[in-house]
């Protein structure tokens, strides 16, 4: 089991939370998180994160204060949380070969927004 309770008092904090299997315990990031965000957009792109390994698990978050919106992620990317009060979304994606990969996709109505993106190691048998 997992449990997790953040501190502080946030005024509208909103969190989502993920269990994934198969991913390294001991050093699982790739690279730096990427993030990119903006005022009154329609798209986003996060600057690449170049993957050491194969069967890396990307994982991308999408938030917005300002009203839902619908994301379209970019290829291969599957949404997995939607939640409308915080507005936040979350979507994954496994790539199977090394090389640069990013968090991008576009929204409707415009917005501002932030996005950002993690790569995590598979774990090796």
């Amino acid at each position: 089991n997992v449990s997790a309770k953040p501190a502080g008092s946030a005024n509208d904090a909103g969190y989502a939370m993920h269990e994934y299997s198969g991913v390294e315990t001991t050093t699982p990031q790739i690279g730096t998180i990427q993030g990119d965000g903006g005022t009154a957009d329609t798209d986003f792109a996060t600057a690449n994160i170049t993957t050491t390994t194969t069967n890396a698990l990307l994982v991308g978050i999408w938030a917005s204060e300002t009203g839902d919106r619908t994301v379209t992620y970019g290829s291969g990317w599957t949404q997995r949380i939607n939640t409308t009060g915080h507005i936040h979304k979350t979507a994954d994606k496994v790539v199977t070969a090394t090389g640069d990969y990013n968090f991008s996709g576009s929204f409707t109505p415009n917005t501002n927004f932030g996005a950002a993106f993690v790569a995590l190691k598979a774990k090796t048998l």
